[in-house]
């Protein structure tokens, strides 16, 4: 009795350590994702170098993540999540020193490509890990949506201090002791992957139990080499429609981001077609069938995205009319624009065990039903009810998206087989950054075409108030129909 009970202890010492180390590298990966923001006008002065140009040392980080994650989740399921993702915080650590040596913007550049290389191989594989490491799925998914939403509100505070004591070169540094931490941990906690058979027959694959309900994906072909090409030139082309801009050669760069978004369409139109046809070739697809042919998945991830445009476009466009209608100063908007992060980092943790308690189902739906009504609120904002309006509203927002995030991730993570979670958890992660990405560019765009005034910043604080109200009532939309999406896949088997 004694031996099973220090051995008991030993695997919950062992487990506290794990996922320190994995959240530790998660934040440190989201730390880098915001803290360099803060830097851009000093590395202009620095590098003798345009706006334009300096914008590229985050757009390179950013589009590295979404174009590989898919691929470099799944690159863990073949090779093995705990050894790629060492070799992920190794990248992430060597690039993060090479960037504080930089001399010039080219090589910086270069640098954060790699950083953005290893926060790539970090996010996709740590949800994994540590959904495989807990019982309960939302306590697992829970915790990683603080950490990561912390590391993302710290990063323009800690980068700030950090840049005005001791420089630019101080935001990389400041985080290498952390990544080098966390890969020791990692080291030592994780355990060593499980084998897996590299080749299977197709009668022998057939015979193999099922897992979850799922496929058994045991079966290890060819590396999917062409689709992962496919998708990435496909999501990198996505994500550049959606950030190029410039005030000069503005009709150009119009014509250029439409070119680009119709050949990311096209390209991911190739990359399915493509996949369907894999697993006939005995190549392991990007994209198993098991999770391409799930309805369940296609609207959880077309819902995560989603809730992630609208929270986006509270960042986006908030500062705006807090500004202009409201009236407030730069710092006052930062301190109401930081209410809606700081809430996603409180809530993370007792969503995740509140979503093991009452059914993550249940809690995905509350947490849309909270987000439109927060969208509605937004939309019925005006000066009488101020900044105590617009706070409930933001807060409203951000505790559905948190509630949402937290239990979809649960629900999808604990359905998903041990053999492709490492991919699963990657789309999950690219959801969010595509809604992410979309909540800027497009939602951002309607809210100026709702202003009549040509410069926003002459706008007058009825027009402010009319585009918010407007982009609003459109963003509660969508999230209604993801709402209908996510009824309808709760019904349907009913119907069955």
């Amino acid at each position: 009795m004694q031996h099973s009970s220090s051995t008991q202890t030993q695997d919950v010492k062992h487990s506290i350590w794990m996922m320190l180390g994995l959240s530790l590298s998660v934040l440190v990966a989201s730390l880098a994702t915001s803290m360099i923001n803060v830097a851009l006008p000093n590395l202009t002065l620095a590098f003798h170098s345009n706006m334009q140009q300096v914008q590229w040392i985050v757009a390179a980080y950013l589009l590295v993540i979404t174009s590989l994650i898919v691929s470099l989740g799944r690159l863990g399921d073949i090779l093995g999540n705990r050894r790629l993702l060492l070799i992920g915080i190794l990248i992430f650590t060597v690039s993060s020193l090479a960037g504080a040596m930089a001399n010039n913007l080219m090589f910086l550049i270069i640098t954060r490509v790699f950083q953005g290389l290893g926060a790539a191989i970090i996010l996709a594989l740590s949800m994994a890990l540590m959904s495989k490491s807990q019982a309960k799925a939302g306590r697992a998914m829970g915790l990683w949506g603080s950490v990561s939403a912390m590391g993302t509100a710290l990063g323009p505070a800690i980068g700030g201090i950090s840049l005005s004591l001791y420089g630019w070169q101080s935001l990389f540094l400041i985080i290498v002791p952390f990544s080098i931490i966390a890969f020791f941990l990692l080291y030592l906690a994780l355990p060593s992957d499980p084998q897996v058979k590299t080749a299977v027959s197709e009668k022998e694959a057939r015979s193999l139990p099922e897992e979850n309900g799922l496929p058994n994906t045991k079966k290890k072909g060819k590396f999917d080499l062409l689709g992962n090409l496919i998708l990435a030139i496909s999501l990198s082309a996505f994500a550049l429609s959606m950030s190029l801009e410039t005030s000069q050669f503005k009709d150009l760069h119009e014509r250029l981001n439409v070119g680009l978004f119709v050949l990311a369409l096209i390209g991911i139109w190739g990359f399915f077609n493509i996949e369907k046809r894999q697993e006939r070739k005995h190549i392991t697809p990007l994209i198993p069938s098991h999770i391409f042919n799930n309805r369940n998945f296609k609207i959880s991830f077309i819902c995560c995205a989603i809730t992630a445009s609208i929270v986006m476009t509270c960042l986006v466009i908030g500062p705006y009319y807090l500004s202009i209608t409201l009236a407030l100063s730069a710092y006052q908007v930062g301190l109401v624009m930081s209410t809606g992060p700081l809430v996603v980092v409180l809530s993370g943790v007792p969503a995740g065990r509140l979503s093991d308690k009452v059914g993550a189902k249940n809690m995905l739906l509350i947490g849309l039903c909270l987000m439109t009504l927060g969208c509605l609120l937004m939309s019925f904002n005006h000066q009488a009810t101020g900044v105590i309006g617009y706070i409930f509203a933001l807060v409203t927002i951000t505790l559905g998206f948190s509630l949402f995030q937290v239990a979809n991730s649960a629900d999808v993570m604990s359905k998903t087989n041990p053999q492709t979670k490492g991919v699963t958890s990657a789309l999950l992660n690219l959801a969010r950054n595509l809604g992410f990405m979309t909540g800027a560019a497009f939602m951002g765009s309607i809210f100026f075409r709702f202003i009549g005034s040509q410069q926003l910043l002459l706008a007058s604080s009825d027009e402010v108030t009319y585009a918010l109200h407007n982009t609003f009532l459109i963003a509660a939309l969508f999230v209604f129909i993801g709402i209908s999406f996510t009824l309808y896949s709760r019904v349907k088997p009913l119907i069955n």
